[in-house]
């Protein structure tokens, strides 16, 4: 199966227009996809009878069903990319789909971290659920993945959010956030002891003096060594 840029060198992706082959059973499926006859998908095959055909079959409707979701992927993202110049167009022509855009956005990612080598056509699940969870990986986590087994056609979504939850609950506790709120609270803490500086040249100019542990009237101010 070529790639959308293969496709696009080709000739075989000639505009958005080609979108058009999704639910039309009177128009041919796109150039990366094989044509099979509705008989043909729809044939049952005895196991009995048959078994090799049975499992030949089987093998070429799992093969197809990701060729078809890859497809369909590189087929939006085709469009998404012409259509980016009018606000609104891609939009309306998913709503026209027989799909979300939800949907259409999973499949635009699995096309795309194909595209981008991220992962190969032959670990994509034909499930765009299932395959979509393995683009929501880092590409960090999906070296760790494919060590552990996870990244293969048949494996299981919960599977990939097991592995995703057991990543990241590993990872150390952000920083960042609660850096700002230390520098933001030495901060508040500085301007306090300006105050309280301030304060006290204000009583000794007048004649007054503290003593060891006594505090200003009314407040207490706590300052710590940042």
């Amino acid at each position: 199966m070529v790639s959308l840029r293969e496709a696009k060198k080709k000739g075989a992706v000639a505009d958005s227009r080609m979108l058009s082959f999704i639910g039309a059973a009177a128009e041919a499926p796109p150039a990366t996809v094989p044509a099979v006859a509705e008989s043909d998908l729809d044939r049952i095959v005895d196991p009995l009878d048959e078994p090799d055909a049975f499992r030949e079959h089987l093998e070429r409707l799992w093969k197809e069903t990701r060729q078809r979701v890859l497809a369909i992927g590189r087929n939006l993202m085709n469009a998404l990319e012409k259509l980016e110049p009018f606000p609104g167009r891609f939009e309306s022509l998913v709503e026209g789909l027989p799909f979300s855009r939800p949907i259409a956005s999973q499949m635009i990612a699995i096309a795309r971290a194909v595209e981008d080598k991220k992962l190969s056509e032959d670990e994509i699940p034909p499930s765009y659920s299932i395959a979509y969870q393995l683009t929501t990986l880092s590409n960090e986590e999906i070296k760790r993945a494919r060590a552990q087994g996870i990244v293969r056609p048949d494996i299981g979504r919960k599977d990939i959010i097991e592995f995703k939850r057991i990543q990241r609950s590993a990872r150390p506790r952000q920083t960042g956030l609660d850096l700002r709120r230390l520098k933001a609270q030495r901060d508040r803490l500085r301007q306090a002891l300006v105050e309280v500086e301030d304060r006290i040249r204000e009583l000794e100019g007048e004649g007054g003096h503290l003593q060891d542990g006594d505090y200003l009237e009314g407040e207490a101010v706590a300052v710590e060594d940042v």
